[in-house]
């Protein structure tokens, strides 16, 4: 899923050729789909092993500005303070987490009629759980919360229930900074559904070909919990191996 909803051009321009590059030193046969996501989500290639067909879909992807994306060097609201501009940034991020939350639930219930265990590389941006700003009330300065997470979240047990794991794959490269708030999001999505999110790396073409092979090996557990455990609450799950160098994944 390329997401130019959530990611300037340039960096959708970056992500494309370095999927291009990936797919020319790929020697893997997995079936692939290849979507787009701007106000809507689009299929540019339906599922195939055709790496022909793939580059062509991806090569023929085209850069798009998102109404969403209005801070940036270029943006309508770069450099505006006041309630107003904050209420506009606050609209775009709620229209962001509600269109890439649809887009997620889309693909969920798309996918979860494939068999087995399966992956959204999602190269994306991505956009912060919780927003924070200072608005002017009768001349007083207050702080205004808004929580983005509960579309987000909804969509990921939509994600869990049909087996499908998060990889977030950053295309900013090293000049997304740790402190970014985008890249908790990445953390927390990936984290929830078994994935792995990539960030502050050059090398986006590496870090795809690593999302595909994180599965190579792959574990079904199952258990039925006894009925006096059955409360009506969630409960986190927690997996552990015996071997002291394994990283293990999972839905929690």
């Amino acid at each position: 899923l390329i997401d130019g909803l959530n990611t300037y051009p340039e960096d959708q321009g970056y992500a494309r050729l370095q999927a291009l590059k990936y797919l020319d030193r790929a020697s893997r046969n997995e079936l692939v789909s290849v979507l787009a996501l701007d106000i809507t989500l689009k299929t540019l290639q339906e599922t195939t092993d055709d790496h022909d067909l793939l580059r062509k879909a991806i090569d023929g992807y085209h850069m798009v500005q998102s109404f969403s994306l209005q801070d940036g060097q270029y943006g309508l609201l770069s450099g505006l303070t006041g309630n107003g501009a904050n209420a506009m940034r606050a609209a775009n991020l709620q229209r962001q987490a509600d269109i890439t939350s649809a887009a997620f639930a889309t693909i969920a219930r798309y996918m979860s009629g494939l068999p087995g265990r399966k992956k959204l590389i999602w190269i994306s941006a991505a956009l912060p759980l919780t927003f924070t700003q200072e608005n002017e009330r009768n001349r007083q300065t207050m702080t205004e919360f808004t929580n983005l997470s509960p579309p987000l979240f909804t969509a990921v047990k939509m994600m869990n229930d049909a087996n499908v794991a998060i990889y977030p794959i950053d295309p900013r490269g090293v000049i997304a900074g740790l402190m970014d708030p985008n890249l908790g999001t990445m953390n927390q999505l990936a984290q929830r559904t078994g994935g792995k999110a990539f960030y502050v790396d050059n090398d986006v073409a590496g870090r795809i070909e690593q999302a595909f092979a994180d599965t190579d090996l792959t574990y079904t557990l199952g258990f039925y919990p006894a009925d006096s455990a059955t409360d009506g609450l969630v409960h986190s799950l927690s997996v552990r191996v015996n071997l002291a160098d394994a990283d293990v994944r999972y839905r929690q």
